[in-house]
């Protein structure tokens, strides 16, 4: 798997955030075949473009001479070690400024032959894809569907444009609390539109292990639940017995900055 990586396995021995993403997009701009794009939540991808924006003219210096110099000192082993991966690329390097000083500058024209990206792309990072759609036009954006470290609930199946995941319905025994109600079902009892808390029994040793992920029916392929993750069922404010859960407040935010026109990456919630 190393041999097709853009990025060398070395990066993750970084400790300081923005320098990871510095070297990390510096060895990307050093792909110029770079074909698919792989993060968890899309935000990350932005602050990676981010780095550009602040950092081009070092970022260019660097492609050219075949260096590793962020704005911040590596230290001296580990820059040594990502260095044997580095080589002077003036060709690639005059590409990028000729865009830039045309202002012609695109990230499809700086990876043109980028087709997929692949993130999350339920709950809030569903907000956040927009931007990712604009700096990528014409790229397919995937998402990942639900990945637990105790389960493989869901995968991306089909086109990209469906933008839901089926049920991983071989991975594991599956079982599904209504929200409303609270009665537990089947893979095969599950009903359009509805929305349940995954519950799990594995393999592994899990019996009956509450996820505490809520996802909703989106659509089914043959008898296969496709599935929409919309939150943790934990993520609950109750300072004063108000009782507001990460579903609906993300539903008002979304609506009040629609109808105000306000980006939604402004908004923050914790």
């Amino acid at each position: 798997a190393r041999r097709i990586m853009a990025v060398p396995a070395e990066l993750r021995l970084i400790r300081d955030l923005p320098t990871f993403q510095y070297v990390t997009l510096l060895f990307l701009l050093a792909e110029s075949n770079l074909r698919l794009i792989s993060v968890w939540n899309p935000t990350f991808l932005e602050m990676l473009l981010q780095q550009f924006r602040e950092h081009s003219e070092r970022l260019l210096a660097d492609l050219e001479n075949g260096s590793v110099r962020p704005p911040a000192d590596l230290p001296k082993p580990l820059g040594q070690r990502l260095q044997k991966y580095r080589l002077p690329q003036p060709k690639r390097a005059r590409r990028l400024r000729e865009l830039l000083v045309a202002n012609e500058f695109s990230w499809p024209r700086v990876w043109p032959q980028l087709r997929l990206i692949s993130c999350w792309a339920d709950a809030w990072a569903r907000s956040f894809l927009p931007a990712i759609e604009e700096s990528f036009p014409g790229v397919a954006i995937q998402g990942k569907g639900l990945l637990a470290t105790e389960a493989f609930v869901s995968l991306p199946y089909g086109e990209p444009a469906e933008g839901t995941a089926v049920l991983a319905n071989r991975s594991h025994f599956f079982e599904f609390e209504e929200a409303v109600g609270g009665s537990v079902r089947r893979a095969d009892e599950l009903e359009q539109d509805g929305v349940y808390s995954v519950i799990v029994t594995t393999g592994g040793g899990l019996y009956r292990y509450r996820l505490g992920d809520r996802v909703r029916v989106e659509s089914f392929m043959r008898k296969t639940p496709r599935l929409r993750f919309l939150g943790r069922d934990n993520k609950v404010s109750d300072m004063t017995g108000e009782k507001l859960h990460e579903v609906f407040v993300q539903k008002a935010v979304e609506g009040a900055c629609s109808t105000l026109e306000v980006k939604l990456e402004f908004f923050f919630m914790a």
